[in-house]
């Protein structure tokens, strides 16, 4: 078992609090990219090339009327097993006197969790953003259940759901500040405001992963004993 940060954005750190005060209802779920970013390679006409890297773990295509092919690396999320913690990195702040310092180097404090709202009292230093989060300042913890790649679309109903995707009312489903008629359409709705126009119909490749969500630093006992 292997522990590994992973960062949300306030909506569905949200939704992450939703399913630990009320297990159901909350996100239990994630998909992070497959793959990462392509490079060219020139292979030989036997394909020596393509076979090692595939033997690596990378995905290549076929080559081209030159010889070159395109390789894309294997993302760290492939590696994400059951039984792995995920760490949850999101915006915090902390007591107004650490002002300037690293956050790295910051150690007794009171922490604030800018997904909780606006703070109503207390001196605090500007937000700090969620990849420089401390892992001593997480409060949330996954127990990772299950993965699995599929194509980004082929998500399901129940699955967008498990997203933290909401639904309100009759008609309606929220995710954040995206809205759609069903959960898969309010989840891609979620997905572009994420990733860009365009990235829901490119369909790439996702791991996505299953956890049990527990609100314990992923240093405590509760979440070593998960």
């Amino acid at each position: 078992m292997k522990d590994v940060p992973i960062i949300f954005s306030a909506p569905m750190v949200q939704g992450l609090l939703r399913e630990i005060k009320v297990p159901g209802t909350g996100k239990t779920m994630t998909r992070r990219l497959a793959w990462g970013a392509p490079f060219s390679v020139y292979d030989d006409e036997d394909g020596h090339k393509a076979k090692r890297l595939r033997v690596e773990g990378y995905k290549v295509s076929g080559p081209d009327d030159t010889g070159m092919r395109l390789a894309w690396p294997p993302s760290p999320w492939q590696s994400v097993k059951v039984g792995d913690r995920l760490w949850v990195r999101e915006t915090t702040s902390a007591e107004h006197r650490w002002a300037g310092t690293k956050p790295s180097l910051i150690t007794d404090t009171d922490v604030w969790y800018w997904a909780d709202g606006n703070p109503d009292d207390g001196d605090w230093t500007k937000p700090i953003v969620s990849i420089h989060m401390p892992r001593r300042f997480s409060r949330i913890t996954m127990i990772v259940t299950a993965t699995k790649i599929e194509r980004l679309t082929a998500i399901s109903e129940a699955d967008a759901l498990a997203e933290g995707v909401e639904r309100r009312g009759d008609r309606d489903y929220w995710a954040g500040l995206n809205r759609g008629t069903d959960a898969v359409a309010c989840f891609s709705a979620l997905w572009l405001s994420l990733h860009g126009m365009g990235s829901w119909d490119k369909n790439p490749e996702v791991v996505a992963i299953s956890a049990r969500v527990i609100k314990a630093n992923v240093d405590a006992p509760e979440a070593r004993a998960a």
